[in-house]
């Protein structure tokens, strides 16, 4: 976890700020706005009390955080991957040009080299990528 964050100049409005009764001493990923327990929390506090399983509709999200993007880009990188199995499960790719895709996909560290690996997919692979998947590589994209 990326959870070390430090205050930049636009960050500093949190300081003397509480995280679960201790001073905030990084970046918080959120703030939950319950009555009961109200205040910012770490990535740590979120789990503990289970923001996101739950759903909890009184958190709301720093988008600053670099956790978001993290999360953002393992579900990319997930919903890849299943796309590449749905193909060798219809028939669609043999196995072993699965095996190599799919080594191919674990190298890709970043939203710009998988949408390079989307793009080879799809005019390489002659592999038919999602619309909505590129709509989430590419979130600036006017449609």
């Amino acid at each position: 976890m990326n959870d070390k964050v430090r205050f930049t100049e636009t960050d500093k409005h949190y300081q003397n700020k509480k995280i679960d009764g201790s001073e905030v001493t990084k970046l918080p990923i959120g703030y939950c706005h319950i009555r009961i327990h109200s205040g910012y929390l770490d990535t740590k506090l979120m789990k503990e009390h289970k923001c996101l399983e739950k759903q909890c509709p009184f958190l709301e999200r720093n988008e600053e955080h670099p956790e978001w993007k993290k999360r953002e880009f393992h579900k990319l990188h997930k919903k890849i991957g299943k796309m590449l199995r749905r193909q060798y499960l219809n028939g669609a790719i043999k196995l072993t040009t699965y095996d190599k895709l799919a080594r191919r996909l674990e190298k890709c560290k970043t939203k710009n080299s998988l949408f390079r690996f989307c793009n080879y997919l799809q005019n390489n692979r002659n592999i038919d990528v999602p619309d909505e998947v590129y709509y989430e590589l590419i979130p600036d994209r006017e449609e």
